[in-house]
């Protein structure tokens, strides 16, 4: 049971090693390291980390995904039956949905 949760989150495990690791190096290593050199590598990472979620976010455009079975989608998107409505006319909406995938 320990293994298989060790499996299944094993990713996890190696990130929060490497950050430990990364922080203890950074951490020994920056009075070592003159001001500019500092200010490089903190600019490098910075830009480095948003790249990556400019190019993380951009990708999610292009996943390929299909319709739900059992979603009306047109009563999901009217987002003013949700936030507006009265109850009566939230409830009338959730049979909709209900009758529409039976």
């Amino acid at each position: 049971m320990l293994t298989d949760f060790f499996a299944k989150t094993s990713g996890t495990w190696i990130n929060v090693i490497t950050v430990a690791i990364g922080t203890t190096v950074g951490l020994l290593l920056k009075h070592r390291l003159p001001k500019p050199m500092q200010q490089i590598i903190t600019q490098g990472v910075g830009l480095l980390t948003l790249f990556l979620g400019v190019t993380m976010a951009a990708s999610m455009t292009q996943v390929q995904a299909g319709r739900i079975d059992g979603i009306n989608y047109p009563d999901l998107l009217r987002a003013e039956v949700w936030v507006f409505s009265s109850p009566e006319v939230i409830e009338q909406a959730k049979l909709n949905i209900l009758n529409s995938s039976a």
